[in-house]
């Protein structure tokens, strides 16, 4: 029987990159696209030829500069939260290292704008409110992306940030309209729904093993869970037939290893997690629009929800560090 792994592309893909991988090619790349033009030198231009210009500038490599003045402003900011309130050091400091290692990732240098004084009996607020922005700024970007591999980034960025501030609202309004999902995204949809059934089996499973009087914490979580992958599920078939395919249907079971304790079954959902994310951000890469919308709530909820079973907080859930 096989196993609830991610979809992982093959080898020569163009998207769901590893992150060494992803920033040796595709930001460094984005980077050099910068306007350039050639030199015409001092020939006098023929009869009726028309003055060649710079190419416009490509609009992902606006994207990633504008992006990395974001998350450097937010890093000075919550920096700033820190020293106002000693209470909020420890956390400024995760997110300071958090913010670092994502404009490490896009290799933007620059300096962030000085920030307001921040008063101490508003630093609580100011940094929830400063990661919050750039939590959907991130969404916004990974939308507005036209590489699928820095939308899978900034997703991927998105969901560190939630990991540690909690997901914000993503709008998934007509998500299974079928609008243009890119080249490629019926084939990444049916990878989806294929990891969706296999999370809906294996869930299933572990809340079964769990006692909802004995204990019911868990009980909830994994009912939650498994209630939140039926539904995704069930927009992922609406997506694949809008696409014109046929779904990919459930195998008869999956493999789902030692479920003895308590402890084996949060291991379980963790791992469940994890894969929802690898498949997630792959989903991100190989979509446009809508599809990505709901690829990129998606892999919010699964970076939170994997936190909620005791999963360590990562800087770019989805994405391997290899």
């Amino acid at each position: 029987m096989p196993r609830p792994a991610p979809p992982r592309p093959q080898p020569g893909d163009p998207v769901g990159l590893g992150r060494r991988r992803f920033l040796g090619s595709a930001v460094v790349g984005l980077i050099a696209l910068g306007a350039s033009g050639c030199d015409a030198g001092d020939a006098p231009a023929p009869q009726g030829a028309v003055t060649p210009t710079a190419p416009p500038v490509d609009a992902d490599t606006d994207l990633v500069q504008e992006t990395g003045q974001r998350i450097a402003d937010t890093a000075a900011l919550v920096s700033a939260a820190g020293a106002a309130a000693p209470a909020l050091r420890a956390r400024a400091r995760r997110l300071d290292a958090l913010h670092r290692t994502h404009l490490e990732a896009l290799k933007w240098e620059g300096t962030a704008h000085s920030p307001d004084p921040v008063r101490r009996q508003q630093a609580a607020a100011t940094l929830r409110r400063a990661e919050q922005r750039l939590q959907r700024h991130l969404v916004d970007a990974s939308l507005a992306a036209g590489s699928g591999g820095l939308a899978q980034l900034f997703a991927a960025m998105a969901a560190g940030v939630a990991q540690h501030e909690g997901a914000v609202p993503v709008s998934t309004a007509a998500v299974t309209t079928g609008r243009a999902g890119g080249a490629g995204s019926a084939g990444a949809l049916q990878d989806a729904l294929a990891a969706e059934h296999a999370a809906i089996f294996v869930y299933g499973a572990l809340g079964a093993r769990t006692s909802a009087s004995a204990s019911p914490a868990s009980y909830g979580l994994l009912t939650e869970a498994y209630r939140t992958h039926q539904a995704r599920r069930d927009a992922l078939l609406e997506m694949v037939r809008a696409a014109g395919a046929t779904p990919r249907p459930a195998e008869p079971g999956y493999q789902l290893g030692a479920l003895q304790s308590s402890t084996q079954i949060e291991r379980r959902a963790r791992q469940l997690e994890s894969a929802s994310q690898a498949t997630y951000t792959y989903l991100v890469a190989n979509t446009t629009g809508d599809q990505r919308r709901f690829a990129i709530t998606a892999l919010l909820d699964s970076a939170v929800r994997a936190r909620a079973f005791g999963a360590p907080a990562t800087s770019l859930p989805g994405i391997a560090d290899t």
